[in-house]
């Protein structure tokens, strides 16, 4: 019987059952293609003694990780952490947990938090991983100082100074005074309610500032390949990329210089004020309600279009360059500035309802005075394209 059987082989019913239970146990299985078990760490720290003026964080570069900062009207400084380590066996996940340290320590007015591992992390590469999560609280105004890599951070102050040296993770900070500095790569920066000199720079990232007053500082944003966007703004600027769009609204220098500058990126901005400097390439300029305190004022870009709208030139000199696109300004009647317009040959000149008087007019050139002539306006355009000078 036991040979009959051998010899025909299984029955078609008993081929199916033996498919779907091997089915069912793929299924029900743990999966060891990708890391299936984890081990999960937990525990909380404490500093409630000493000066507390400086909070300083520093993580390698083989755990990734979330970090959360949030004042409150404690003394003390507080740390809870969860640390999830991932690996093929639960032992292997519990070694690499172990593998972690996690101290808090306090002297001289600084609480630091210092997160350590084995620089030949044993998960790193492949599908083992360890990942930790810090939500910190301490007391308001403290001093931060942190470097890490494949962290958000998530700081909500008040603070007071704040340097932040991160890799390949994004930072939000919200409500900080005195002199702030960010850095981080490949993410995003978002800042908001800072006050005082501010550096923010993200490599391959966009950069997003909102509400800030540099009371009499700099403001200098830098990215590459990121946008950068700034609205309710009170100082000295300067906001630098390429390949990516520079947006700004109600931006306020007085009289200290305002640079927008990328390249083949939008520059877009509104109610702005001070000495500005705006250049781009191979995409518009776009700018209305302009406020231009004196000094010398640059717009610029080629083979795409700037429209320009002023609300004020105060003893200003404004220079305005194309490349075979058109130039389009307007400008209060009782502007009181001399003004040259150029064009090569093929472009046009116009202006409609601004009371200039021409002293030179022909096809390609017009030099006229409005006023007292007290500031000055060049225009021109290298190539084919249109100037056009509209009053309001």
């Amino acid at each position: 019987m036991k040979s009959r059987i051998y010899r025909n082989g299984p029955s078609t019913l008993s081929y199916f059952c033996l498919v779907l239970l091997a089915l069912l146990f793929v299924l029900e299985s743990p999966s060891y293609t990708f890391a299936g078990e984890k081990y999960v760490k937990t525990g909380s720290l404490k500093v409630s003694e000493g000066r507390m003026e400086l909070f300083t964080l520093t993580t390698p570069d083989n755990i990734a990780g979330e970090l959360l900062v949030e004042t409150w009207n404690g003394k003390q400084v507080e740390v809870q952490f969860e640390l999830v380590a991932k690996a093929k066996s639960e032992k292997e996940a519990q070694r690499f947990a172990e593998m972690v340290d996690i101290t808090l320590d306090q002297e001289d007015g600084e609480v630091s938090l210092r997160v350590k591992s084995p620089s030949r992390a044993p998960w790193r590469g492949g599908d083992r991983s360890v990942r930790l999560t810090l939500e910190v609280h301490l007391p308001a105004g403290m001093k931060i100082e942190s470097r890490t890599a494949y962290f958000d951070l998530d700081l909500q102050g008040p603070f007071g100074e704040v340097t932040v040296d991160n890799d390949y993770g994004s930072v939000i900070l919200s409500r900080a005074q005195g002199k702030t500095n960010i850095r981080t790569s490949y993410d995003k920066i978002v800042l908001e309610k800072i006050e005082g000199e501010l550096h923010a720079e993200s490599s391959y990232g966009n950069i997003s500032v909102t509400g800030v007053d540099a009371k009499g500082e700099e403001i200098v944003l830098v990215s590459s390949y990121g946008s950068i966007i700034m609205e309710s703004v009170k100082g000295k600027v300067a906001a630098s990329t390429s390949y990516g769009k520079i947006k700004a609204l109600n931006v306020n220098a007085g009289d200290s210089p305002i640079s927008f500058k990328t390249s083949y990126g939008k520059i877009e901005f509104e109610n702005v004020k001070g000495q500005l400097t705006a250049e781009t390439s191979y995409e518009k300029i776009i700018a209305s309600n302009i406020t231009l305190t004196g000094g010398s004022n640059r717009l610029e870009t080629v083979y795409s279009k700037i429209s320009a709208d002023f609300a004020e030139l105060s003893d200003s000199h404004l220079s305005i360059s194309n490349k075979y696109s058109d130039i389009e300004v307007t400008l209060p009647k009782n502007t009181s500035t001399r003004m040259v317009a150029t064009v090569d040959s093929g472009g046009s000149i116009h202006a409609s309802n601004f009371p200039i008087t021409p002293t030179l007019l022909d096809r390609t050139r017009l030099e006229g005075i409005a006023g007292d002539g007290k500031s000055t306006i060049e225009m021109n355009i290298d190539g084919i394209g249109t100037i056009e000078v509209v009053g309001k």
